[in-house]
């Protein structure tokens, strides 16, 4: 198969392959090899040439062949077969990419990353490489910072992809949480190197005094806190030490709700190590109080479903709750109740939407509404958007829209959150009869009408959750 190295005959076979998706499968790994002839020949003529706009054009095609290697791998998808044989093919691309020279082809190469580690269900040693290097290009490694003070205050050279790159860190921790917990590289190990990207997010934040990139660092803890459930160990109170500290100073209102967020999923990874820590510290019950009474806040899919999961932990637990804590649970099951016809609401919002993606509303959609946010990703529309004397067939945001809500892999999406409540409060209705009861008298009779319409729905959102994202990995029973 002979292609010529066209920036535009490359985005014309991307829409063709868009076309033809099923047809073009089988052909997948040779286009990609054939594609690879092209952007290595133009990767040497680059070399050849000293600087100016022909050196320029020759970046813009190498972008475009990255592109093309996006959209060739979903049509692979998770055919790990396939995969397993373009990894070694497609990683010396992305890394020849990670350069502060390669400004056009850098971000497609970070799209790339991201769907290769979300598409790989069984994460290789290549791709955990790109972990300390992720971390040297954003934020710099240890000795970086302290040799550079430009790096100390600001990060380094690529700080500004870190939004972008952090979907694949995340990814790393998600897809392969036995390789987080043991493995290591030459800069240490790779629970000590996440650590050391989160404090520098904060750090470089607040010396930035831009408070909202530290949601970066709480989305990695996040991802560790749903991966990793009652296996952190002593990383655990470092983690609710960094919640703590900045819920305490935390002013704009997004930072504020990913930190309640985070300090919830405390509850459902370990319980027992999150009141350990909040009664050592005299602030259990002001901590329970304050996430209750900002839980009127929450309206999105993703924020509400994780105060689902962490208010569920707290009844279907009870018996290690303190006393002045378990006499707050009809307050935590009324509050239960009204999340749960909530998350209803921006279901049937959602399946109601023009928009015709089955992407998942992923905080990493920001602020945007989901309105807003179908609007912008709706793949079959094509913008033409000028690139120097060029045209690129789709517009760079919308793809970024996309590529951030399709390529995290949320280890709790294979279970509705409502499927969850329900199959763990049938489980406390059996074990703690009178205190279920108890919380049921609590309830006024909408509240207990809204949580029965909630759960009777729940098996068919189960079904949905487990089309889209496969086999449950958090261990719930069969609902009845």
């Amino acid at each position: 198969m002979c292609i010529r190295d066209s920036e535009d005959l490359v985005y014309a076979l991307i829409e063709i392959i868009n076309k033809f998706r099923d047809s073009i499968k089988p052909y997948a790994i040779e286009l990609i090899k054939e594609l690879l002839k092209i952007c290595n020949a133009i990767q040497e003529r680059a070399k050849e040439k000293d600087g100016g706009y022909e050196n320029q054009e020759s970046k813009m095609k190498e972008a475009a062949c990255i592109d093309a290697f996006g959209v060739i791998l979903e049509v692979i998808g998770h055919n790990q077969s396939m995969l397993q044989q373009i990894e070694p093919l497609l990683l010396p691309v992305i890394r020849n990419s990670f350069d502060p020279e390669e400004n056009y082809s850098m971000s497609s190469a970070v799209d790339l990353l991201s769907a290769l580690t979300y598409y790989t269900h069984k994460t290789s040693p290549r791709l955990w490489e790109f972990f300390p290097l992720v971390v040297s290009i954003t934020v710099g490694m240890p000795e970086e910072v302290a040799a550079n003070e430009a790096i100390k205050q600001g990060g380094s050279w690529a700080y500004e992809s870190l939004k972008d790159l952090i979907t694949s860190v995340q990814n790393l921790v998600t897809r392969d949480p036995e390789g987080f917990l043991s493995g290591s590289s030459a800069n240490g190990t790779h629970v000590e190197l996440m650590f050391t990207l989160i404090n520098r997010i904060i750090e470089i934040s607040k010396s930035r005094e831009h408070e909202a990139e530290s949601v970066l660092a709480i989305k990695l803890i996040l991802s560790m806190l749903e991966a990793l459930k009652g296996r952190l160990g002593l990383y655990f109170a470092t983690i609710m030490r960094i919640i703590l500290n900045e819920l305490s100073m935390a002013k704009k209102s997004v930072y504020r709700k990913i930190l309640i967020q985070a300090l919830v999923m405390c509850y459902w990874n370990s319980l027992e190590n999150t009141l350990s820590i909040l009664e050592a510290v005299g602030t259990t019950e002001a901590t329970l109080a304050m996430i209750l009474d900002e839980s009127e806040t929450f309206t999105k899919n993703f924020e509400i479903r994780r105060l689902l999961y962490g208010l569920t932990t707290l009844i279907e637990e009870s018996y290690i709750l303190p006393l002045h804590i378990k006499n707050k649970l009809p307050d935590v099951y009324k509050t239960l109740a009204s999340l749960a016809a909530r998350q209803v609401e921006i279901s049937d919002k959602e399946e109601s939407s023009s928009c015709d993606s089955d992407l998942p509303s992923y905080e990493y959609m920001g602020e945007a509404s989901m309105d807003k946010v179908c609007e912008e990703i709706k793949v079959n529309e094509t913008v033409e958007v000028a690139v120097g004397e060029r045209k690129r067939g789709r517009n760079k945001q919308q793809e970024k829209l996309a590529a951030d809500a399709k390529f995290y892999y949320n280890p709790l999406a294979s279970v509705n959150e409502l499927y969850y409540i329900k199959t763990k409060l049938a489980e406390f209705a059996k074990k703690q009869e009178k205190l279920f009861k108890e919380l049921e008298k609590s309830l006024t009779e909408k509240e207990k009408e809204q949580l029965s319409n909630a759960l009777t729905r729940a098996n068919g959102y189960q079904k949905q959750a487990k089309k889209k994202n496969g086999k449950s990995t958090v261990g719930v029973n069969k609902a009845k």
